[in-house]
């Protein structure tokens, strides 16, 4: 493989250990089961729910003890899924005992900590793969190759992602014991689709964040500015306050102007519809297979994944700048 090596054992199917037990955990165990591979061990953090969790999810074995799963020499490979804050710390554990490992958007909570998990990757020669899901939703590929292929020359690109957020609630009604973090998770998300899409690995950055909210204590609204350095402009608007569900961008261009609607898979042009993946899924089933898909052909094959840690680092690079720009403003 590329510069991360991975020494594999003789298997044909990977004992998988799954470290959380949330909403993001159950995708990732039915794609894991119906791609061939075996719901090995979970662990969570509290036994009742763990419990509940791998009986529906179908796992041999479960509990709460982190350090006797990753021991266990029957475990193949790792997949983290755990609360963000807890994401290094975890990767790292995994990479001590030289297991590859898919690790859950956000990488990290700071730029700092996301290199540490990519050195600690390095240190191991062992593969880390970023679960970057966007990268393998259908529509977004397609704009990507669009404006590769030169069939889209982009001035402005704009990109809005939202939902409403004001309890510690995921998406499908799970009352959460952490909070999410708008800056890392979803702009992680959203700042990673912005860069990939348009091929780039660097931009000028300022943002405008809105105060803690009174409970959460996290930025609730942020409006971020980029530009390239071949001259292209963009925003990305992130909310955790609209009623309304966001997730879309425009990107206007020389040739066309594209409205992409990436949460029903669709590109739109001014003469009408360039692509229509028929999305209906809040997380798309087969996406989080796509991605879960390359994490295994990467051991098989024994080659770095994609996206790598570095791969995702330069979206980090400019998530850390909004971070510090909220900092220094709030203290927080």
């Amino acid at each position: 493989m590329g510069s991360v090596a991975v020494a594999l054992k003789e298997y044909a199917v990977v004992n998988v250990l799954m470290v959380g037990s949330g909403s993001i955990a159950g995708f990732h165990s039915r794609a894991i089961r119906e791609l061939g591979h075996t719901l090995y061990h979970v662990v969570g953090r509290r036994e009742s729910q763990v419990s509940e969790f791998a009986a529906e999810a179908g796992f041999a074995r479960h509990g709460i003890d982190l350090e006797r799963g990753l021991d266990d020499p029957a475990v193949d490979a790792v997949v983290i899924t755990s609360p963000s804050d807890f994401h290094r710390a975890h990767a790292e554990a995994a990479l001590e005992r030289k297991l590859p490992t898919l690790l859950e958007i956000p990488v990290a909570t700071s730029l700092a900590d996301a290199i540490a998990v990519e050195q600690a990757a390095h240190a191991a020669d062992t593969l880390v793969m970023a679960a970057h899901t966007r990268r393998f939703q259908p529509a977004m590929l397609r704009m990507r190759a669009m404006i590769a292929d030169g069939e889209l020359t982009v001035h402005h690109a704009m990109q809005r992602y939202g939902f409403i957020r004001r309890l510690n609630v995921n998406w499908v009604g799970y009352q959460r014991s952490w909070t999410d973090n708008l800056i890392w998770h979803h702009g992680g998300h959203a700042m990673d689709a912005w860069m990939w899409v348009l091929g780039v690995t660097e931009a000028e950055i300022s943002a405008n964040l809105g105060p803690p909210h009174h409970h959460l204590e996290i930025p609730m609204d942020i409006s971020i500015s980029l530009k390239t350095s071949s001259g292209v402009v963009g925003c990305i608007s992130l909310s955790y306050n609209t009623h309304q569900p966001l997730d879309d961008a425009f990107f206007i261009g020389e040739e066309d102007t594209v409205a992409a609607n990436y949460a029903t898979g669709t590109l739109v042009g001014k003469d009408g519809v360039l692509f229509d993946a028929g999305m209906t899924e809040v997380v798309p089933h087969d996406v989080i297979t796509a991605q879960d898909r390359e994490f295994f052909a990467a051991l098989d094959e024994q080659r770095d994944p994609s996206p790598s840690i570095a791969d995702v680092l330069p979206s980090l690079r400019a998530l850390q700048v909004v971070q510090d720009i909220y900092t220094a403003e709030y203290g927080t």
